[in-house]
């Protein structure tokens, strides 16, 4: 795991602007660079940020060169266009200039969850960084985007399509799915009632039938608010289901939240069965490789997932296209089944000058010859966490900003 670590630490070391920013994504021919997309998000900054972090704990580099690409990380995102202390969804990796037309220019709540957690981590990793990630993370204002009915909004826009400035009508109402991320640390914050973490469902009811498996479960109450505890099931695994059934959406929260540790009735042995499951419909398939999740195609991208683990049948593509990252986010869970299943892809020839690709056709064997900042943070600071005992998790867990919902995780009891 640690070899897979330092070659996919390799990409951020090569492709890391001047300005400090890691570009979207990086598309190569037979091993040669043919394009780069110099776009960047909140979400991509994240994952640079934490694989330094990762990549320093592990002794991959020097403490101080990662102190010094963080401090240049830091120092841009200061001078950057904000609104509310809060990052627009793209900017320019060059310069950190805004990269979109002004028209469609907007504010993700998902992405900037993911750069908050960061700057925790930065800020408890590194002590002579804490003000400068401190400042950038107080700055940030969540308050806005609570709805109505106590789930999270997902954007603002500055134009919606033409209609003027305003938040999104609609709303991430599903608990078990990467924005939980973003709902956790506005709620340590302060920008959100710890109420909220009790809005989103777990499951539909189970008398709504549109929905492509029963759910089954009980109702527990939680700070005066009913919660519906219900689960799905595929292959004897019991899991709360993801919007399609990706691994990313599953398990991205656990390179920061505690998931594994404070939660042994809820999210440990959930997001364990995750894994099992994704690795049952390999199997099932008779796959050599195992883990499905969003990841780049040979002819663009693509959203994969274990059909049973969706909420809704037929929201993701069942593969066959599998990617590392979704291994990588699976070691924190099973690091033995992760480490045979990183020999396998690196035995399909997925391994490549800056890291594992981002896909494999697990049926043909074709490889997809791209990397993504987003996928390659997510294997590498998957695998940190693994070979750390959660160093990740534990800097994010020392800000208040991780520790003050530290209860929410605690209390909750899923019906597994």
């Amino acid at each position: 795991m640690r070899t897979v670590v330092s070659d996919a630490y390799r990409f951020f070391e090569t492709f890391e602007t001047d300005a400090g920013l890691i570009p979207d994504n990086v598309v190569l021919d037979d091993g040669d660079v043919v394009d780069i997309d110099t776009r960047t998000s909140p979400s991509n900054v994240a994952m640079d940020m934490l694989s330094t972090v990762a990549a320093a704990e592990l002794d991959i580099i020097e403490n101080s060169t990662a102190r010094d690409r963080l401090r240049t990380t830091l120092s841009t995102l200061e001078g950057v266009e904000k609104w509310n202390g809060l990052f627009y969804r793209w900017y320019d990796a060059e310069d950190g200039s805004l990269a979109v037309h002004e028209s469609a220019r907007h504010i993700s709540t998902v992405d900037n969850g993911h750069l908050t957690a960061a700057f925790a981590v930065v800020a408890q990793a590194f002590p002579d960084l804490h003000d400068a990630a401190r400042s950038l993370l107080e700055a940030e204002d969540y308050s806005g985007f609570l709805a109505d009915d106590g789930t999270m909004l997902g954007a603002y826009y500055f134009d919606r399509d033409g209609d003027g400035p305003g938040f999104s009508e609609w709303a991430y109402d599903q608990i078990n799915s990467e924005p939980r991320v973003a709902s956790y640390v506005a709620i340590g914050k302060g920008d959100f009632p710890e109420s909220h973490w009790w809005q989103p469902r777990r499951t539909a009811l189970p008398d709504e039938s549109e929905y492509q498996q029963r759910p089954d479960g009980e109702w527990r109450s939680y700070d005066g608010v009913e919660v519906f505890e219900g689960c799905y099931e595929y292959a004897g695994n019991r899991a709360v289901p993801t919007w399609g059934g990706a691994m990313f959406e599953a398990l991205m929260p656990s390179l920061f939240i505690k998931e594994k540790e404070l939660s042994p009735g809820a999210w440990a042995p959930n997001n364990y069965n995750h894994v099992q499951a994704h690795r049952a419909f390999a199997a099932e398939n008779d796959w050599p490789v195992w883990g499905l999740s969003s990841c780049g195609l040979p002819d663009g991208y693509g959203t994969f997932g274990v059909p049973q683990l969706g909420e809704w049948d037929g929201r993701y593509e069942g593969g066959p296209w599998v990617t590392p990252h979704a291994v990588g986010l699976a070691a924190m869970y099973d690091p033995e089944a992760a480490a045979e299943a990183l020999d396998s892809l690196v035995e399909l020839g997925v391994d490549g000058p800056y890291g594992l690709y981002d896909s494999v056709n697990a049926e043909t064997g074709e490889v997809t010859e791209k990397y993504y900042s987003l996928d390659q943070g997510m294997l590498l600071s998957g695998l940190a966490n693994a070979l750390t005992d959660g160093a990740l998790r534990e800097y994010f867990h020392a800000d208040p900003v991780g520790s003050r919902p530290e209860h929410l995780l605690e209390r909750e009891q899923f019906s597994l």
